[in-house]
């Protein structure tokens, strides 16, 4: 790093002599400033100061394998609390196919802080598979809720009298959906 251990100077050092800048990431930002030079530096500078500083040592929580700081005392997502001269720390890997264990509010068997695991629930009503299985068993148990041919004929009927006399909805156009239902139905 030229200009010392600050990474904002070691990165305005760098921008301003052609010879000790990345190439790659100039043209990058020189693109993306639409060829305005002081644009591209400033992006450049950016780009090189979040590169230049060191990142925080991140893991993973062994609960819920929720990324954190490795140094970290609990766990944001799950509240799991860390213990970090036990094996319940931040892991650097994340858990393979880990199953989060269930937080009790109250302190494990042990007593030692760490999350004691509820039981799991039985298995129970599987309601999505059950639900349209009910559906499809009511629509063939109860056919007579669909309308009947009568009704469908007088339905039709009063819709031709509503678009014939548009203004004579009610009086007219129920009598037709009577007279309709009434021959249909065999009365």
């Amino acid at each position: 790093m030229a200009g010392g251990t600050d990474p904002w100077a070691s990165a305005m050092a760098e921008v301003e002599d052609a010879q000790q800048r990345d190439a790659g990431l100039w043209a990058k930002c020189f693109a993306e400033a639409d060829g305005e030079e002081s644009r591209a530096k400033a992006a450049y500078i950016k780009t090189r100061v979040d590169q230049l500083v060191p990142k925080p040592a991140t893991g993973y929580c062994p609960n819920c394998n929720y990324e954190l700081l490795l140094k970290a005392d609990a766990c944001p997502n799950c509240k799991a609390i860390f213990d970090h001269d036990s094996s319940w720390a931040p892991t650097e890997k994340p858990q393979a196919a880990a199953q989060p264990r269930k937080i009790s509010t109250t302190q494990g068997e042990s007593g030692s802080g760490m999350p004691a695991e509820a039981k799991s629930a039985p298995a129970g009503f599987k309601w999505w598979l059950w639900v349209p299985i009910a559906l499809v068993v009511a629509f063939f148990l109860f056919p007579h809720i669909a309308y009947s041919p009568a009704q469908r004929a007088a339905i039709s009927a009063r819709a031709d009298c509503e678009r014939v006399f548009p203004l004579e909805r009610g009086g007219k156009c129920e009598s037709v959906y009577n007279d309709v239902l009434r021959r249909h139905s065999g009365n």
